[in-house]
């Protein structure tokens, strides 16, 4: 999960998947070309092509996300670089969510949602501990 990681180590990690993400659509795009060149119509290339198509929706997805977390426009990217400093300071999460509003101020909406979420049905069909859902 990306907030257990700091912003910045996120954002690293998107750009060392956009410079995956490149070389695989490159390469799978000159499979496509070199397949044209010899001829080989389109019919035969669905697959690949819908390939190209995936790759380079992600690759344009998470080259935005990633810029997104570095320039703090990602919707509650403040919160989550604040909330890092903190526990790298040697606060606990939890001493930090007992008053949010100090240590978050204004961003503590953001965290205040976490405890107000309601259960998802995932959350609701998995047993208890210890025990087997009736």
């Amino acid at each position: 999960m990306a907030a257990g990681l700091s912003p910045d180590e996120v954002a690293r990690l998107l750009q060392e998947r956009c410079v995956r993400l490149e070389l695989q659509l490159r390469a799978t795009q000159a499979g496509v070309d070199m397949s044209r060149e010899q001829g080989l119509p389109d019919l035969f290339l669905v697959e690949t092509l819908f390939a190209v198509a995936m790759l380079q929706a992600e690759l344009d997805f998470v080259r935005a996300l990633a810029g997104d977390i570095r320039s703090g426009a990602f919707p509650g990217t403040k919160a989550w670089r604040r909330m890092h400093e903190l526990l790298e300071s040697g606060l606990t999460f939890d001493e930090v969510r007992a008053d949010l509003a100090t240590y978050l101020g204004d961003e503590e909406g953001a965290w205040l949602a976490l405890d107000e979420r309601q259960p998802s049905p995932r959350d609701e069909a998995a047993p208890p501990k210890g025990g087997t859902k009736t």
